[in-house]
């Protein structure tokens, strides 16, 4: 059994290889001058610290499985969600509907209804987003969406990337509209054309090709 002395030592030089060998942001000292009767005196107060860490407590999860997928549109309007069908059991015989909700699209698979949008299916479990759809999220090939299987559910939710991104990271401030460029005028008996001209009045390229 060891002794109470060496179990203290022991203890203190864990506990010291463990801290960092900088003061913390509570001990920083620093020096100010304080102007007195004797002419003025250095003295080291603790400088005032800014906690910068979230404390807010996370919203309780749910339990619920999700699997999340971004894949992109293509020209003719259809995005691949082969794992997501696959997670949810869709197959290209099954009857996909759309719904706007909240927001967003979500597809369930379910009896036809004129009151809902049909989502076709190809057979490589390719989505055909509709024009609603693309409406509804404000998306156009070449755009991403957010494809979140919900298997619990049993429901496909889509978004547009770029909202949940920006929901995600707060919006910026509106950026101003660039102005839209004005063509240069040709000069006669030239062959050289201008390229543009920017409407704010900068310089322009030539574009020395001859016409």
């Amino acid at each position: 059994m060891p002794a109470g002395l060496d179990t203290a030592h022991r203890t203190a030089a864990r506990v010291a290889a463990i801290r960092a060998p900088y003061p913390g942001t509570d001990a920083l000292p620093v020096r100010t001058e304080r102007h007195g009767a004797d002419g003025g005196a250095a003295a080291e107060v603790l400088a005032p610290v800014v906690h910068i860490s979230d404390r807010a407590p996370r919203p309780p999860r749910d339990g619920a499985v999700r699997h999340a997928h971004a894949p992109r549109i293509d020209a003719q309007n259809r995005v691949s969600l082969g794992k997501a069908l696959g997670a949810l059991g869709w197959t290209p015989q099954t009857l996909l509907v759309a719904a706007r909700e909240n927001g967003h699209v979500v597809i369930r698979a379910a009896a036809d209804s004129p009151l809902l949008t049909r989502v076709p299916v190809d057979a490589d479990r390719r989505l055909t987003l509709p024009p609603a759809v693309l409406v509804a999220l404000d998306v156009r090939p070449g755009d991403q969406v957010l494809a979140s299987v919900v298997v619990d559910t049993a429901e496909l939710h889509l978004f547009a990337v770029a909202d949940a991104l920006q929901l995600l990271t707060g919006a910026l401030p509106t950026a101003a509209p660039r102005s839209a460029p004005v063509p240069a005028q040709r000069t006669p008996g030239s062959r050289v054309r201008g390229r543009w001209q920017p409407a704010d009045g900068g310089a322009g390229g030539v574009d020395a090709r001859p016409s």
